[in-house]
């Protein structure tokens, strides 16, 4: 059979075009990722540090 032309059907996902689509998309969602996790990991060390502080002037390290 002739069904070579469902390759170049817009709704196809083994057509180049959707899988370069969804990797690009992908690639962008990991970027985001990442983003995100440093981020958190950099709002986790302000809190530490806010938190130590507080501590050092309860007991009244830091005046």
């Amino acid at each position: 059979m002739a069904l070579k032309f469902l390759n170049k059907k817009g709704w196809n996902n083994g057509s180049l075009r959707n899988i370069e689509n969804v990797w690009k998309a992908k690639q962008k969602h990991e970027v985001e990722q990442r983003k995100l996790e440093e981020l958190r990991k950099q709002i986790q060390d302000e809190r530490e540090k806010f938190e130590f502080r507080l501590l050092q002037e309860q007991v009244g390290l830091v005046p």
